[in-house]
C-alpha cells in the first residue's frame, strides 16, 4: 500500500483482529508486531488464538487482559512437562478438552503452545478462565547458557530494529552438546555499529548474546523459502536429539 501511495489509515476500518501470531507481551502490552500493525493502520488490535483440530478459539475483550475461553465449549488447563496442573501465572503447555467435538473427541489434547492462565474475574465482567499470550512452541524451547527462551522472544527484539529487512534464527547443537543460536540478519547495512545495535538489543530484550551474521536481504530470502516452502522459515531448528 505504501509503494502504491495508498493511505491505509483512511480506510473505514474500526478494529483489527489477528490470529496466528501473538501481538502481546506477557504483561499484555503490545509487543513489537502489535505496535507495528497498530502504528501502520492507526487502529486497535485484538488478539485471538485458535485450535483448528479442536474447533476452538480464545479471544480478547476490549480490556486486552488475556484471551477468554468459553467454558461451555472447552476445559482448558496449563500443565508442566509431567502433565500436572499449574497455578495462575505459571508458564506451561496449554491442554484442552473440547466439549462440542463429536466426530473425533479429544481429552486433554496437548496443543504444544506455552502460555499461562488467569482465573480472576476480568474487568469486562466475565468470570471464565483466560489464557495469556502464546510465548512459544514447546518443541522450540531453547536453553542457552542457562537461559530458557523461545524464538518469538528473539523475533520481537529484531522487529524493533528498523534497518532489518528480514531474518532467520538458527538453533544448533554445539560441540558441548548444548543449544546454540545463530541469527542471520538481512540488511543493507554491514557497518560494525549496526552489528553492535543488533547484539545489544538481543542482549537487552532476550538476555542472549548469539552469533550474528549480516547478509543481503536476497540471501536471507533464499533461506526463508528453501525447498519451495510457501511460508517463511524464520526459525530453522538444526539441533540434534
Amino acid at each position: 500500500a505504501k509503494e502504491e501511495g495508498v493511505s491505509i489509515r483512511n480506510i473505514s476500518l474500526k478494529k483489527i483482529v489477528l490470529i496466528g501470531e501473538s501481538i502481546r507481551n506477557q504483561d499484555f502490552s503490545s509487543n513489537s508486531l502489535g505496535k507495528l500493525v497498530e502504528g501502520a493502520w492507526g487502529k486497535k488490535c485484538f488478539s485471538t488464538y485458535g485450535i483448528t483440530e479442536a474447533a476452538l478459539s480464545f479471544c480478547e475483550c476490549s480490556y486486552h487482559n488475556g484471551l477468554h475461553s468459553h467454558p461451555d465449549l472447552v476445559i482448558a488447563e496449563i500443565v508442566d512437562d509431567k502433565g500436572n496442573p499449574l497455578k495462575d501465572g505459571e508458564t506451561g503447555e496449554l491442554v484442552v478438552t473440547p466439549l462440542q467435538v463429536e466426530g473425533m473427541p479429544f481429552i486433554r489434547y496437548k496443543t504444544g503452545d506455552i502460555t499461562f492462565k488467569i482465573s480472576e474475574k476480568c474487568r469486562c465482567g466475565r468470570t471464565s478462565l483466560r489464557i495469556g499470550p502464546i510465548i512459544g512452541r514447546k518443541h522450540q524451547r531453547l536453553k542457552v547458557k542457562g537461559v530458557t527462551l523461545y524464538p518469538k522472544t528473539i523475533e520481537n527484539a529484531l522487529l524493533e530494529i528498523k534497518d532489518i529487512v528480514n531474518y532467520q534464527i538458527e538453533a544448533y547443537t554445539g560441540p558441548d552438546y548444548t543449544d546454540h543460536v545463530r541469527v542471520l540478519i538481512g540488511a543493507h547495512r554491514k557497518d560494525p555499529s549496526f552489528q553492535k545495535i543488533v547484539c545489544d538489543r538481543l542482549k537487552a530484550k532476550a538476555r542472549l548474546t548469539p552469533e550474528v551474521k549480516i547478509m543481503l536481504p536476497k540471501e536471507i530470502e533464499k533461506e526463508l523459502y528453501k525447498g519451495g516452502s510457501r511460508k517463511a522459515l524464520t526459525f530453522n531448528d538444526r539441533r540434534t536429539a
